[in-house]
């Protein structure tokens, strides 16, 4: 897929698990942000299907890897709602990594907010103002 500079590659893995690989570049970080809301639609649909959105680490052991560390978008969002601004990585002796950039390197914080129901203060990077219910 290509939407202007930015290019997606969409790749269905079977295995032990059903796993559907998503791979964006490019300077067009809502391109991911769109194809993340068609899935989330189409998805809807499957009640008693599981899914897990994973991001991978950024560290700077991490991102020129193919191995890469990941991190449940779930668990993201949780450490944010309780105001925990960090992550570890595993593969780089647990070093601190920062929430927030990583999304931003990933969502377009634009519509971040709604469409991984961060609270909109959180999204802005007012982690400590926001009121989280």
């Amino acid at each position: 897929m290509q939407r202007g500079a930015a290019w997606a590659e969409v790749i269905e893995a079977y295995g032990n698990e059903f796993k559907i690989d998503i791979k964006v570049a490019g300077k067009v970080k809502k391109f991911l942000t769109i194809i993340c809301e068609q899935f989330d639609q189409i998805l809807e649909r499957f009640a008693k299907l599981n899914c897990e959105k994973l991001l991978p680490c950024n560290c700077d052991l991490c991102k020129p890897l193919n191995i890469k560390s990941f991190y449940k978008l779930s668990d993201l969002k949780n450490r944010l709602s309780n105001q925990k601004e960090v992550v570890e990585c595993p593969k780089n002796r647990y070093k601190a990594i920062l929430i927030l950039p990583m999304l931003e390197e990933t969502f377009d914080m634009n519509t971040t907010s709604q469409i991984l129901g961060i609270p909109a203060a959180i999204a802005s990077g007012d982690i400590h103002g926001a009121c989280v219910t």
